[in-house]
């Protein structure tokens, strides 16, 4: 049995802080669609690659839909599953398409320092 101010702590933590997660992938990606470049660090080696436009507004739009996915899981009825399919989808198909455009070397990148 939990004591009662596990339950307050767990309550205020839910209610505040896990609103948080779906509405910073949100403002990331749209950060991303809006300036047109993503940079992040492959592996373990401190080196970067800088995605450019199409590339980075792909990268930027898998973080708006998995921001939708993230706000399934708080909410319930039509709109959770409304909201998962999209999500879903959405974050698959950005990943697939910049997946094989990374594959094929369509990708496009900014020229390294």
């Amino acid at each position: 049995m939990t004591s009662p101010s596990t339950r307050r702590e767990s309550g205020w933590i839910t209610r505040y802080i896990a609103p948080l997660l779906p509405v910073g992938l949100a403002a990331y990606g749209l950060w991303i669609l809006l300036t047109g470049r993503a940079t992040y660090r492959p592996g373990r080696g401190s080196s970067t690659v800088t995605l450019l436009a199409p590339d980075a507004c792909l990268a930027g739009l898998f973080f708006v839909f998995l921001a939708l996915l993230v706000t399934a899981l708080g909410t319930s009825g039509r709109m959770e599953k409304w909201l998962f399919r999209v999500g879903l989808c959405g974050a698959l198909f950005c990943l697939l398409v910049e997946g094989a455009r990374q594959l094929m070397g369509l990708a496009v990148y900014a020229p390294p320092h």
